[in-house]
């Protein structure tokens, strides 16, 4: 009997949200729209880029052109990487709204697969109100796709294959970030690809602790635009 009125209730507010959203829900929803219509229109025009070189030059000059209420930098930045390298595999590590999510999908096409970890499967909106993990990922998207939540530790350690780009995007703090590049840098095999979400959130000891030493090449990147201290980082196994 609880049950049942536990699931009725569940319902209800589930009716509820949907039928007479919140302020917060509504400014959510439209915050995702307004910053997928630009990034996607960013991503098409990236698609001209046709090598890494072209890559560093892309990147950067979106950084000196870039807007800081927006992450157009990092997200391009993975896209284009991705689109150029054309990985089999990609694993990417905290999904949230999904932007990174959607890049990459977008990049991969039908000729790679995407892994993304995250701890839960919804985000928190507001007091009581939550979103789906990856709110704005296409289902046309999503066939080449596997959501695996968890923590990321335990994750990971299932994985077998080699990662031919692999981006690390959850909790910055050294001990999370630590962990995730030391578990990646096992999977991913020479000449394959790292990203360093927030590198400067622990001061870059994680980054430089991994990956400062012969066989890798590094580069930090402004993440969202030249004049914001967030950065980003792309690692290259030699």
């Amino acid at each position: 009997m609880m049950e049942y009125l536990r699931r009725k209730k569940s319902v209800i507010e589930l009716v509820k949200r949907k039928a007479w959203p919140s302020q917060a829900m509504k400014d959510f929803r439209k915050g995702c729209e307004e910053t997928k219509i630009r990034l996607l229109e960013e991503i098409e025009r990236a698609d001209s880029v046709e090598d890494m070189k072209g890559f560093d030059a892309y990147v950067t000059d979106l950084a000196l052109r870039g807007d800081e209420s927006m992450y157009l930098p990092f997200h391009v930045g993975i896209y284009l990487l991705a689109k150029l390298t054309k990985p089999k595999l990609v694993v990417e590590t905290g999904v949230s709204r999904g932007f990174s999510t959607l890049v990459l999908l977008k990049a991969l096409g039908d000729n790679g697969r995407l892994i993304s970890i995250e701890l839960a499967k919804q985000i928190e909106v507001a007091r009581g109100e939550r979103a789906p993990i990856a709110y704005v990922v296409d289902e046309d998207l999503r066939k080449n796709w596997t959501l695996l939540t968890g923590d990321g530790r335990e994750v990971l350690a299932t994985l077998k294959e080699p990662i031919d780009l692999f981006v690390s995007g959850s909790d910055h703090q050294y001990l999370v970030q630590n962990m995730e590049l030391s578990l990646a840098d096992r999977l991913v095999p020479r000449g394959g690809y790292i990203v360093v979400d927030r590198p400067d959130y622990n001061e870059n000891h994680a980054l430089l602790d991994n990956f400062d030493k012969p066989g890798y090449s590094y580069t930090i990147y402004p993440e969202r635009s030249a004049s914001s201290p967030l950065k980003y980082a792309l690692v290259w196994k030699k």
